[in-house]
Order: C-alpha cells, then structure tokens, then sequence
C-alpha cells in the first residue's frame, strides 16, 4: 500500500473523471485493497455501486422487489476481529442451509442474494462486523410476511451464532437488534451496502451510531493526532487500525449468490478488474511520468490534480492540469 497511486509503471500516466467528481490516475501502481487504501476504495466501491445498481434496475424491469437483513452479533473490546468476522461468515451459511431455508426460498420466489460485510469500531464494545443482505423476491412481501421472515432468519442466526460447533461459546444475538428486516426501495440500499459515495467522502467526519467509527476515521484520528503532537492517541488509534488491517485480510467486501449476476445478463468482475475500468470516464490528460512524479512529491499539488474535475468547467480541466504541473517544476505561470 506503501506506493499506491504513487509510482508509475510506465511512460504515461492517464488522469480520468467525470463533471463533479475526483479524478482518476491509471497507469500507476496499485494496492487494491477494499479495506484499507482509501483511493482504491473509492475505486472499487464506485464500480461495484454502479454494478448493483443496474442488477436491481434489471430485477425491478422483472417485476421482481428486494428485501434487506441486517445481521449483528454480541461483542466487546479485546475481541479479536478476525474470529468475529469467521464466526458470522459461518453462521450466516449456517442460516441458508437444510430444507427449511429450501421451503422459504420457494415461497418468496427468492431469485438471488447480495451480502455486504461492513465493519464500525467503538471504545467500549471494540470492532463490530455486521452484514448487510439483499434477498431478491419475485414479488413484494407483505407486512405479515417480513415480520415471519425476520423471526425465521432471527431463530436460526442465534442458534448458528450460539453453536458449540462454530468455535469458543458465543453469547445470544439480541432478539430484537440482532435480526432486522425491511424492505429496499429507491436508491437507500447504496447507502445500506456501504456504496454510497456521499458516505464515503463524509467516512471521516460522519460518526456512526453510540460513538461508533469507520475504520477510515479511525486512520483520520491518527492523522489529527500527530498533527497536535498528541502521541498517546497517535499508538491508540494505530493500534485499532493494525488489529483492523490484519482481521480484514482476505475478506470480501460484497458477495453475490452464485449465478445471480448471470441471470440478469451481468458478468460478475474482480476488484481488480473493477479498478483497471474507466467505462463513463473521460480522459482528461496524459502526463508524463517525469512529470506525474514532480507533482506527487507536493501533496497540495496533487490534491489539486485529483480534484481538477470538480474545481474547474470541462473546458479548462486541461489548462489546469498544465498550471499544475508548471507550479510542480517551479516555471513561471503562463499570463492567459
């Protein structure tokens, strides 16, 4: 993660945007990493937002509606995030297994699954893993229907949380928090998957709820912190972020259920093939890398390139890449 986004690897580095949006660098080194680098976050979880989007765009155009399960479980500080992460990852395969799940899967015409992990961090209660699912019914369930739907799933999601045979003893989901059920409509589920990219922009400064933080604001504190020279909460939050990275690792951010993407006439893509595309993009400027690593060693000159797209009308985005890479060499400005 060190040189992500810094280094190119090769000749030419391309700067790609759209109106009112950060621009992009391609043709540089990359971590692509979901959980931990902000920049290919960003990447990533834009390309994945559009991918959704159009999945339930084609599921709605079937007549089809889309149900969300928000499942959490008991935690508390010194928990070790990796353990948690497993323990729901398994209980949640637990949850779909057997011929109960069967039955219910054909009386709501389930056609489909989305699972998001998201994790939040609090003082008191340590890391929180949760998943968010998106179930695609052939049609809208009633009321009656949801709050059957919440207990099933409610049941089995304690029994799997709870079970000897899932690891050290766990205790009981809460019957009330532990399993919600609701139903998507309009655009909120880029919000409840984690793919909203207002969310992401306000990660830093947005706390979640009781006081729980992102993982991205924890790395914000460590930054303020050594801005202030407040180094006891500087080792604090670097340790949160360290137990964050390593219990993230080989985590997957958005799962669909197999054949999902295909049905609707949809390939499924990797993170990374997610982040080498520009597909809506323009090609704003081809710099040098002479020049792109000028620029990158000036942090304000390179905030600048990225947010060129945003600050400037479509007409200048050129001029102002040029005034930016003339500062970067200290040459005197052009006077028009």
């Amino acid at each position: 993660m060190q040189c992500c986004g810094l280094a190119p690897i090769g000749t030419t580095v391309r700067l790609t945007g759209r109106a009112d949006e950060p621009a992009s660098f391609h043709g540089i080194k990359r971590c692509r990493s979901v959980w931990e680098c902000p920049d290919c976050m960003a990447a990533i979880q834009r390309a994945r937002a559009e991918e959704l989007q159009c999945a339930n765009e084609r599921w709605r155009e079937r007549g089809g509606a889309m149900v969300m399960l928000t499942l959490t479980l008991p935690h508390g500080v010194g928990d070790d995030l990796k353990a948690i992460r497993r323990r729901v990852s398994i209980s949640w395969r637990y949850v779909q297994q057997g011929a109960p799940w069967k039955r219910l899967a054909a009386r709501i015409a389930l056609g489909g699954m989305v699972r998001a992990l998201e994790v939040t961090h609090g003082e008191r209660h340590g890391f929180h893993p949760h998943l968010h699912v998106a179930l695609y019914t052939g049609r809208k369930l009633e009321a009656a229907e949801l709050t059957a739907l919440e207990a099933f799933v409610g049941d089995r999601w304690r029994k799997a949380i709870t079970s000897p045979r899932h690891g050290d003893p766990w205790p009981t989901p809460h019957l009330e928090h532990g399993v919600k059920c609701s139903r998507l409509e309009g655009a909120e589920y880029l919000v409840k998957m984690g793919l909203d990219a207002r969310e992401l922009i306000l990660s830093t400064t947005k706390l979640g709820r009781e006081g729980n933080r992102t993982p991205l604001q924890i790395l914000h504190a460590i930054h303020l912190a050594r801005l202030a020279g407040d180094r006891p909460t500087v080792r604090q939050a670097a340790r949160w972020w360290r137990s964050y990275v390593r219990g993230m690792l080989g985590a997957r951010q958005l799962t669909y259920s197999r054949g999902f993407l295909e049905s609707l006439g949809l390939n499924e893509k990797t993170d990374e093939q997610l982040e080498l595309e520009v597909d809506g993009e323009e090609v704003v400027a081809y710099i040098g890398a002479e020049d792109f690593n000028k620029v990158r060693r000036v942090p304000r000159l390179l905030a600048a390139l990225r947010y060129v797209t945003v600050v400037r009308e479509r007409a200048g985005w050129l001029d102002a890449v040029i005034k930016i890479i003339d500062e970067a060499w200290g040459r005197p400005p052009v006077p028009f």
